[in-house]
This record gives C-alpha cells, structure tokens and sequence, in this order.
C-alpha cells in the first residue's frame, strides 16, 4: 500500500512539474518494472501516461493485482477489462494473479472465465488467487480444464461459488502445486482424486462443497500433505438420507500435521493414522431433522478420531445427538488406545453427560489445558456417583474452563469434584449463563453461588477461581477473604 501511494504521488508530481530533476526514470527499465510489479495493475497502468519512455512499462510486470473495491471499473465492465489488459502484458512470466471483488456476481460466464484463465496460464503463472469478499449461492464461477494443467502453478486459492464441469479424460498436471483452496465446491467433482495424485508437491488443501452430488465417495491420496481442511455444507440438509448413502470420505495423508472437519453426516477413514499430526478440530454439526446419530456412524467416526492418537491440541465439537465419547473409550473397538501426546482437548457437551467426558479422559493422560461448553444440557441427569477420577485430573491438568452452567446444585457438586481432585490446577474459569430476569435478582443469585463456589475445598492450595457472568459480573477468588466477602467488576447497573 505504501508503494502504491508512493507511487500515485510520484505521477501527481510528474503532472505538476515535468521540469524538475526525475531521479525515479533514470533507473533501469528492469528496476522500474520490478516496482510496478508490486502495484495494483490499474496504478501500473496510470504510470503509462508520464512519458514516452513510460507509455509500455507497466506491460512488463509480473504480478497481475485487481482490486475491483479500489478501482473505477464498474462490475459490467470488469471481465473484458481484465482479460484486455492481460493480453496487453509482455512478460513470459506471471508470478501472481489475483483478484480482489466485493462479488463475482456477472462477472464472469463459461467463455470470459476460460479466456481469462487461458491467459494467466500461457504465462507460466505461480500464483491464482480469486478472493470475492461476498459469496452468492446463485452466481457460480466456471473452472475450465486449463487451470489444472499448469505445470507453473504453486497456489490456486479459489474463493466463491465453483463448478468444475470438464471431460472425465481431461489430463491433470499440477506438478508444483504446493497450496489449494476450492471453497463453495457446487458438488464433489468426478475428477478430484486426479487432482490429488497429479499433485505430488501439496502440502496444504482447504476443499468445502456445497453438497454430495452423485459422488458419495471421495479419496484424498496426497503423500506429502501437512494441512486438511474439509467441509460438507449442504444446500439441503436432508438430501443425503432422501436421496443417497452418506458421503464416504478416505484420507491417505501419513504426514498430515492439521486437520479440520466440517460436517453433517459423512464417514471418514484413514488409510494410513497420520503419526504426525499436531492439531485436530472435528466439528460434527449434525443438523435437528436428523434422527439421533445411527450406531454405525458414531462407531465409525470414533474409530476416525481414536486414529489421531498423536494429536497434540484438539477440538472435538459435537452437536446435535452426536454423543463419540462412550465410543472413544469402548474396549469393544479393540484395544484401548491412548493420547499419549494430548495437552488440549477443546469440546462441547450437548446432551452429553459428564460421566462420559471423565472416563474418555483416561485416554488422556498427558492432559493439560480443558476447554468445555455444556450446551443445551438441561434435563440431563448428572450421576455424581459414578464418576471416575482420571489420572490427567489428579496430576496434569493446569488450567480448566467451562462455560454455560446454570448455578444449579449439580453444577455446584460439579465444581467442587473438580476443585477436591485436581491437584496441580492453577486456574479454573467458570461461565454462568444469563437467564431472563431484572439485573438485580440476577447479581443476587450469581453472587450467592459465587461465594458458594469460593468456599469449596481445593486439593490445589494455588488454584485460582474466575467466576464470570457476561455482561454481568467478574470475579476471583484471589480477592476473596476467609469473612466471605470479595470484591468483583459489576456491569450494567447504574
């Protein structure tokens, strides 16, 4: 940016004043294109109007960036422009290609789109980049076959609503591609595991379709991938069930480092458990007009997750009936696995019990940081006792948060199971959830159970307890006195 406008300033002096000393065009025509390079092309572009020697410069550059937000180009206009201004370069080389658009509404049609792309690719382009800040489900942008057959390529990060729709015998050759994003997939593409194996070079893909399509089943062989993030956003929630099988989706990355999952109903398999992998985030949204999650699909997806047994951080989500813990720690699915490397676990509690939680913890022993969210748990019994008290509880775990209780007598017996086993906590962050009454009943009740809280025995003589309640009250125990009064941040009463 600070180029750019070093840059307009430079033409508004050139405007101004022709006659004084032009230290920047007595530079190298080779320099200058390398600065134009970093400028927005329409900026490039204006720099044609300085001098003679100026008028055919920008053609040279070897970084295409359009800012549509940032131009006068109206959106009718914008696909002839661009390609008009690509067949003007001279430079054999294109490093980067990228768009920037509010939207990508009209923009382009089958013919625009491939004569467009035709161009960046004959330049031996490294970079694609097209970045819509806005995505419509009605507008799509046409993939032709030419964009996966530059051997150039290293990024291709494709941002809106996409369809590839080319010849099953269309040749893949992506030798150096080493990043994709397809995001807003109209479907599962016939031609996917193609594209995964004419990669050899990827490390890193971000692949989210908009629906299953007829292809139910989806194989990701890429040997030398580091980063996988996968979302199946459906148009229609329940067209899988109505119409087909669930997806099923295999994973061939042995050195799969982060992995990310957005789903309803799919099933995933690991063909190789990636031994490397350091962080995982499963986000299993099932939508309500689905039943409870079937047996198979829970067994299925824990034996998934039971094969991320390397995994460092974790974040296990799981709405909506789709209870895996009793899952993780069934002796039924072969011998008991362990997490030996697990330090944060991140999870939700819908219509999940604790005691569920606290014996898949045992898998956990190494444990050190626990994120929890009890959401939608009311009416679930909590079966105090039959409570295990896992061994990453007693001795590892250091920081512990929970959000949503309801300052109920279970939650209170919760807390002080908690605070009486775990040994080496320094800090446990409770969040109460706001119900529907006058701020003043509220601080009344939030402050009895506050100080209940405060009182409760700690096996943890340095534990410290922050007792929030969001636009409400915040309190520590650190500023409580043995006479049972403390001192807290109050919010909203005037």
């Amino acid at each position: 940016m600070s180029e750019r406008r070093s840059m307009e300033c430079y033409v508004r002096r050139r405007h101004s004043s022709l006659s004084e000393e032009d230290r920047l065009s007595s530079l190298p025509d080779a320099l200058l294109i390398d600065i134009l390079s970093h400028l927005q092309i329409d900026c490039a572009v204006a720099t044609s109007v300085l001098s003679r020697r100026w008028r055919h410069l920008w053609t040279g550059v070897t970084n295409f960036k359009f800012d549509c937000n940032d131009c006068r180009v109206t959106s009718d206009k914008f696909s002839s422009v661009v390609v008009d201004l690509l067949r003007q370069l001279t430079s054999p080389k294109l490093r980067v290609f990228k768009l920037e658009l509010n939207w990508l509404a009209n923009l382009f049609n089958p013919g625009v789109a491939e004569s467009c792309f035709r161009e960046v690719c004959r330049r031996n382009v490294d970079q694609i980049i097209v970045d819509p800040k806005e995505i419509n489900l009605l507008d799509r942008l046409p993939i032709p076959a030419c964009l996966f057959n530059s051997k150039s390529l290293v990024i291709l990060n494709l941002r809106n609503v996409l369809e590839i729709d080319f010849p099953e015998n269309v040749a893949i050759q992506l030798p150096n591609l080493k990043s994709l994003t397809l995001d807003h997939l109209v479907y599962v593409p016939h031609c996917l595991e193609s594209l995964f194996r004419s990669c050899p070079r990827l490390e890193d893909a971000d692949l989210t379709f908009l629906s299953a399509g007829t292809q139910i089943i989806l194989n990701i062989p890429a040997l030398n991938l580091r980063s996988l993030r996968l979302g199946m956003c459906h148009m229609s929630s329940c067209e899988i069930f109505e119409n087909q099988p669930p997806p099923k989706i295999f994973i061939d990355a042995p050195k799969l480092a982060n992995l990310c999952i957005f789903d309803y109903t799919s099933y995933y398999y690991f063909i190789q458990n990636p031994t490397k992998l350091v962080k995982a985030s499963i986000y299993l949204t099932r939508d309500e007009a689905y039943e409870p999650a079937e047996e198979d699909y829970l067994h299925q997806l824990s034996k998934f997750v039971r094969g991320m047994s390397s995994v460092i951080k974790l974040d296990l989500i799981a709405y909506g009936n789709t209870n895996l813990y009793p899952y993780l720690n069934s002796l039924n699915l072969g011998t008991k696995l362990i997490f030996p490397n697990l330090g944060r676990l991140i999870t939700e509690l819908e219509y999940i019990g604790w005691n569920d939680l606290l014996l898949s913890m045992q898998c956990f022993p190494n444990l050190k940081h626990l994120k929890v969210n009890l959401s939608m748990r009311d009416g679930l019994p909590m079966d105090h006792m039959n409570w295990c008290v896992p061994d990453c509880l007693v001795n590892k775990l250091k920081t512990i948060e929970i959000s949503k209780l309801y300052e109920t007598d279970d939650d209170l017996k919760l807390l002080g199971y908690i605070l009486s086993n775990a040994v080496v906590l320094a800090k446990l962050h409770v969040y109460v959830t706001s119900k529907k009454e006058s701020k003043e009943v509220r601080l009344w009740k939030v402050c009895n159970f506050c100080k209940s809280l405060f009182k409760l025995p700690r096996a943890s003589s340095t534990c410290e307890i922050v007792f929030c309640t969001r636009g409400l009250m915040r309190a520590s125990s650190n500023a409580y006195t043995k006479d049972g009064q403390f001192t807290c941040d109050i919010y909203g009463l005037g």
